[in-house]
């Protein structure tokens, strides 16, 4: 039995509860704010004249976030409590956010062009180093048949804000222009991230009960990644799925580019493709939590990336501006589902003592696949149509589906074992 399923009174699971949705409610409004494929992608490219920077900026971020999660599973896999390091890194995150709002506001943008990268790497660095440790203690706080609803509504109550934030956002925008209207947007953001994070503090975190002995390197750790492919074929598959769809994300941030090239966007158009983004994840998010408490996450990854390949196929298509309110919206649920899923399914593969390593396993290498993909959207952009960009996007995530369907759902796989054995 894992910790999340064992110790927990009420009392302590209703305050992880209402800690955990003030922490979303707040800390993932900011967050989404920023990284809707809008305003960040936007502001990259006004400020550097090039649409190959804007897959160069995610490529940044996600080079941070491959680096550091097998690091984080190292840190913490033979800790029995790791709220802490979460709260730790989850800080140097929104710093990052915080900076990239004063290089907005305050640097030249001849300067400003320079400082932007750092700041996104060491951004998508503490990302990838707390998304270890913040999954694990999700993990042990939530039972494993209430996490979809929770992480639904977490996602819905975000969502209802940043689609209040992202109205205002356009006003400011539309009143302030580029720098300075991002500058503001992004110090909005950085406030709420950090007025989130301190309603972790309150989680009352069980201590895990199966945990790796302290002392073995993470080289040594790595070594024993080939046998944890091999032990479980199912595993393997979803890993595979995860980094086709992790190279096809590199299409993300080019959506508003082809739609601001075809029919040009205002800060109001940029608010209203950032609320049908928003009030598609949170309201997928929720859809799809509920299906996969119910179903399980494999089936929710099938439906999910089929909505984002309409979506990419729905773009390619698009004669007038309204049908980019479609695609978002497609898009944007898509995307919800895949990462709802991806985020579950690898917490119920396997034993619980190797989960740290599976976790950053699976992000790491996901999130090598997405610099390529960001790098060679980026590349493509400059030098083909940018259609090619969702042409190749859609080709991976086909890919993805066909690995997708050969897998067995590991909840389900864990009953059949427990029926097997009773």
């Amino acid at each position: 039995m894992s910790s999340a399923d064992r110790g927990h009174s009420r009392l302590d699971r209703r305050r992880n509860y209402a800690a955990l949705l003030a922490h979303g409610l707040l800390g993932m409004t900011g967050f989404r704010l920023l990284q809707a494929p809008t305003f960040l992608p936007t502001y990259i490219n006004l400020l550097t004249g090039a649409s190959a920077a804007v897959g160069v900026a995610s490529a940044c971020q996600s080079l941070g976030m491959f680096v550091s999660p097998l690091l984080s599973a190292a840190l913490v896999e033979h800790r029995r409590h790791v709220k802490w390091v979460a709260l730790l890194f989850g800080g140097v995150m929104r710093f990052q956010m915080l900076l990239l709002a004063l290089v907005a506001l305050f640097a030249p943008v001849e300067v400003a062009v320079f400082l932007v990268w750092p700041v996104l790497l060491v951004w998508g660095f503490s990302s990838g180093m707390q998304m270890v440790a913040f999954n694990l203690l999700f993990a042990k706080s939530v039972p494993v048949g209430r996490r979809g609803r929770l992480q639904g509504t977490r996602n819905l109550a975000a969502g209802t804000s940043v689609i209040l934030l992202s109205v205002a956002a356009g006003w400011v925008l539309d009143r302030h222009g580029f720098p300075r209207g991002y500058g503001l947007t992004f110090l909005g953001a950085a406030l709420l991230a950090a007025t989130g994070l301190a309603f972790m503090g309150f989680i009352r975190e069980p201590a895990a009960l199966d945990v790796h002995d302290a002392g073995l390197d993470l080289r040594a750790r790595l070594g024993k990644l080939p046998d944890l492919l091999r032990s479980d074929p199912h595993y393997a598959r979803f890993l595979t799925a995860r980094l086709l769809t992790g190279a096809g994300r590199g299409a993300l941030p080019f959506y508003v580019l082809l739609v601001g090239e075809r029919f040009g966007v205002s800060g109001a158009r940029l608010a209203g493709l950032t609320v049908t983004f928003a009030a598609a994840q949170s309201v997928g998010a929720l859809v799809w939590g509920l299906l996969g408490d119910r179903s399980g996450y494999r089936a929710v990854y099938v439906l999910a990336l089929g909505s984002w390949i309409l979506g990419s196929l729905t773009v390619l298509w698009a004669p007038v501006f309204p049908i980019a309110y479609a695609v978002f919206l497609l898009v944007g649920a898509g995307f919800s589902g895949v990462m709802l899923a991806s985020q579950n399914l690898v917490l119920e593969f396997g034993r619980e003592r190797d989960r740290p390593m599976r976790i950053a396993a699976t992000h790491s290498l996901a999130e090598a696949s997405g610099v390529a993909g960001f790098l060679t959207a980026g590349v493509v952009s400059q030098l083909a149509p940018i259609e090619s960009v969702f042409l190749i996007a859609t080709v991976l995530h086909l890919l993805a589906l066909r690995k997708l369907i050969r897998i067995e759902d590991p909840r389900r796989a864990a009953h059949r074992a427990t029926a097997d054995h009773a």
